[in-house]
Parts: C-alpha cells; sequence; structure tokens
C-alpha cells in the first residue's frame, strides 16, 4: 500500500474509481462536484488507486474507499493525513462532513471516528413550466434590486448574517419587498448553469402569514420557468432536534408545532430529493502508517 499526493496519479485511473465508488454508492454526493486533485490523497495497491480523499471549499472533507477495501482503517488514516494540506495547524481545525442520512454504514463510520453531528439538511428543488407556478397574492410590491448593498442593508438592519461579498453580481437574482412604503422582506438567489440557488429568504417576523414569502418565490419560480431551468435550495435544522422528534416526547402533545419551512415549500410545488447531516471532525495528530497482512497500524508522530 502507499499513499501519494493525487496529482502523482494519473487522472483516468483516479476518475474510474471514483466513478465505480459513485455507481456502488448511489447515496453519494456526485465526487465531480467537490473533487481537487491540489487538496487529496490517494492509497494505491498493486500499481491502482483503491481510495482517495480531499479537501474541498474552505471546510470541508470527503472520503472515498472501494467496497472491496472497506473496514481496514483506510478512510480514517486518508483523513489523518489531509492534516499535511491543513492552512493552518491541525490542532485548531474543525472540518465539515456531509453524510446521506439514509447511508447507515457511512453514519456508522462516523461515529467512530468522533463525528459530532450538527445540522440536517434537506435538499429541495423545483422544475416546472409558468403554469406551474401557484397563484400568489400581491401583498407587497416586489422590486428587482441591482445594487446587492441594499438587500446587504436590509439584512444588516434585522441581524441576518447572511453575506453577499462572496457572490457575483452577475449572477445574482435579489428582490426587495415593500409594504406601505417599508422594505419588509427579500429574497436572494444565485443563477447557476441549470437552476436558481434560493440563497436567502426573510420577511420581517410581524409581516410573516401575510403571502409576501410566497409572491417573492412565486416570482423566482416564474423567472425560472421562462430561463427554462429549476430551483434548488437547502433547509437546515439542528441534529439533536430530529433525534429528539424521532424518540418522542409525549410532554408536547399540547404545545404548538413549530412553524415547518419544508411543508411552506411543499406545497409551492417543491420536492425533496435528498437529507444530508453535516457533522464537525476533528483531525487528529498526523500520523504514520504501516501496512499489516489484514489492516493498518497507526502511530501517531510528532508533526
Amino acid at each position: 500500500m502507499e499513499l501519494l499526493p493525487a496529482q502523482s496519479v494519473p487522472f483516468d485511473g483516479l476518475s474510474r474509481l471514483l466513478d465505480e465508488i459513485d455507481r456502488f454508492d448511489c447515496l453519494n454526493l456526485p465526487w465531480r462536484e467537490t473533487f481537487d486533485s491540489k487538496r487529496a490523497f490517494v492509497m494505491m495497491h498493486q500499481g491502482l488507486p483503491i481510495a482517495c480523499a480531499w479537501i474541498w471549499g474552505e471546510r470541508g472533507l470527503d472520503v472515498r474507499v472501494h467496497p472491496q477495501y472497506r473496514k481496514q482503517g483506510i478512510a480514517t488514516l486518508l483523513l489523518s493525513h489531509l492534516s499535511q494540506l491543513a492552512p493552518l495547524p491541525v490542532w485548531v481545525q474543525h472540518w465539515n462532513v456531509h453524510f446521506d442520512l439514509a447511508n447507515r454504514a457511512a453514519l456508522e463510520m462516523a461515529e467512530r471516528i468522533n463525528v459530532r453531528f450538527e445540522k440536517v439538511l434537506r435538499h429541495l428543488c423545483w422544475e416546472g413550466s409558468e403554469e406551474d407556478v401557484p397563484h400568489a397574492f400581491q401583498v407587497a410590491r416586489l422590486q428587482s434590486v441591482q445594487q446587492t448593498v441594499r438587500v446587504q442593508n436590509f439584512l444588516k438592519k434585522n441581524k441576518i448574517s447572511f453575506v453577499l461579498s462572496g457572490l457575483e453580481a452577475s449572477r445574482l437574482e435579489a428582490q426587495i419587498a415593500v409594504l406601505e412604503g417599508s422594505e419588509v422582506g427579500c429574497l436572494v438567489a444565485e443563477r447557476l448553469p441549470e437552476a436558481f440557488e434560493l440563497r436567502c429568504l426573510f420577511i420581517q417576523p410581524e409581516h410573516r402569514c401575510f403571502g409576501i414569502g410566497r409572491s417573492l418565490v412565486c416570482h423566482l419560480m416564474e423567472r425560472a420557468a421562462q430561463q427554462h431551468c429549476g430551483i434548488c435550495l437547502r433547509l437546515s435544522e439542528d441534529y439533536e432536534k430530529l433525534v429528539d422528534e424521532e424518540e418522542g416526547d409525549e410532554g408536547n402533545e399540547d404545545e404548538d408545532l413549530p412553524f415547518e419551512m419544508n411543508d411552506w415549500f411543499s406545497h409551492l410545488g417543491f420536492w425533496t430529493y435528498r437529507t444530508t447531516i453535516l457533522g464537525v471532525y476533528r483531525l487528529p495528530l498526523r500520523q504514520k502508517f504501516t501496512p499489516d497482512s489484514n489492516s493498518f497500524q497507526k502511530r501517531a508522530i510528532n508533526g
């Protein structure tokens, strides 16, 4: 067994491995969506790649192991060796890892390496024609915003931490809802190659339940239908809340249920195409591996 930087491995062989793993693990996010060869390690066996792990985005980790070589500690070792690529000292690094809620094997591995689950992400989408856009009452006047600073100021005024600075203005679709001369809500979406990604939807609490949010979303649905594309978004909730709901709490039967955004979007025609769990993983100290006949022996070394 040999551990190598991904850039030193022929890409054709590596892509075939990752494609094969994707076919076997249909619950994984497609590897091409996150793969970065400049920040990746590959485990080789007899001249062929059998596993790969990489850093993506600012704090994302991904690891893929061929089914034939699982449960031997390879994934854990690959994750630990990513510390060599970390821009900061590993002992202060916290990394994000995503798991499909239905992928029980991946969740079991996450528990073994002490991943702390924090958020449940529901991935929703909508695709349709203009005839499929629900009716919306024009309670507020919607204004298209070219200067994103106006949207940012509105969100800052309402103590919403969403930041627009990292988004390209040419790809933004921003709307402000105005009621009786006052700004009461906004929507921000980013135009991707095949869809709008709904990044932010906020209505001031005192103006909710009057159809303002529905008007903003339906306007975006019209725009998407006219451009022959869809809309995607992610909703998040605390993992602990999901666990509490699964275990049940008889003491809350008489309490009002919280407003469910998932149900709200479902009524507009959106559907959930996957549910993932976001976890936090702290990379261990850099480790040295020694191949054994059946498994890997790990030994911590000073970094």
